[in-house]
């Protein structure tokens, strides 16, 4: 019967659940999934992480070449990104769906890495006009099971804290470049975390799932930095969508809630990539309360 009405009227039974004090997968209301990161998974990139949140998992890979600058940004390196969908996506999504969604991801991503200055472009540059790397980032959706922003964004950072580019002796005067043996990271200087929540029936959910995303009255994304000291100076994205009205109550509880969730994305990031990794080293990592 209970599988009957969740079919029949599955907004009812999700309100039925929550109701009770809990979520239909046994989750607190605050409670996240847990993660579980990989470094360097794709041996064809240079710079790859692969991270789950629960079942939802994201991609990332990077390819880096030296090209010419923009013309309107000519001592700066490139970025761009790109998002698809893995085969299981891809069947369990129509194609305006996928397109709409890609799209939504990709500006997302962009836009955050803009707005907190991740990256220094400058470095990226070789010789202004002549040459400079292009870092390309290919994000796939392994499994669209929620928070799919919140988990390419931090494949992304992981992707690039792992991502060396090789030095190159530059000439200057005769605009000429010589390769050498030696690589360098990419300067990230700053790696805001994003942490979805939606609001069914009045209940505030962190890391919400698909099922969660599509019965929410709103979805609420906010992009922090957890290391910033000035709660002004830390907020990059601040999105909200749907009936909710964003008081300044709701406001100060979602912000607590994505500054914890935020540390700890932080502080797995930081494990994973600090580290060599091994097998015994990959696991699903909780979050503590």
């Amino acid at each position: 019967m209970a599988e009957l009405f969740k079919v029949l009227q599955p907004l009812q039974f999700m309100q039925t659940i929550l109701n009770s004090g809990t979520r239909h997968d046994g989750r607190k209301f605050d409670e996240s999934r847990h993660v579980l990161v990989s470094c360097d998974c794709v041996t064809s990139a240079n710079g790859s992480a692969l991270i789950k949140f629960g079942t939802s998992s994201v991609m990332c890979g990077i390819t880096t070449s030296l090209v010419k600058p923009n013309t309107d940004k000519p001592d700066e390196g490139i970025i761009e990104i790109d998002v698809r969908f893995s085969n299981t996506c891809t069947n369990e999504l129509d194609n305006p769906d996928r397109t709409t969604i890609s799209g939504y991801v990709r500006e997302c991503v962009k836009k955050i890495l803009s707005h907190a200055k991740c990256i220094n472009l400058a470095q990226l540059c070789l010789i202004p006009r002549k040459y400079c790397w292009k870092i390309m980032l290919e994000i796939i959706c392994l499994n669209m099971d929620g928070s799919i922003v919140d988990l390419s964004l931090l494949a992304t950072l992981v992707a690039l804290k792992k991502c060396k580019l090789r030095k190159y002796e530059i000439e200057t005067e005769f605009g000429l470049i010589t390769p050498t043996n030696e690589y360098e990271k990419i300067e990230i200087r700053t790696c805001p975390m994003l942490c979805t929540f939606v609001i069914i029936d009045k209940h505030l959910l962190i890391d919400p799932t698909m099922n969660e995303e599509e019965l929410s009255d709103s979805t609420i994304r906010m992009a922090i930095d957890p290391d910033s000291s000035i709660d002004s100076d830390c907020l990059y994205l601040l999105e909200a969508t749907g009936s909710c009205t964003m008081d300044q109550n709701l406001l100060k509880n979602i912000h607590n809630k994505a500054m914890k969730r935020a540390k700890f994305l932080r502080s797995i990031m930081t494990k994973y990539t600090e580290q060599p990794d091994d097998e015994e080293s990959c696991q699903f990592e909780p979050m503590l309360s």
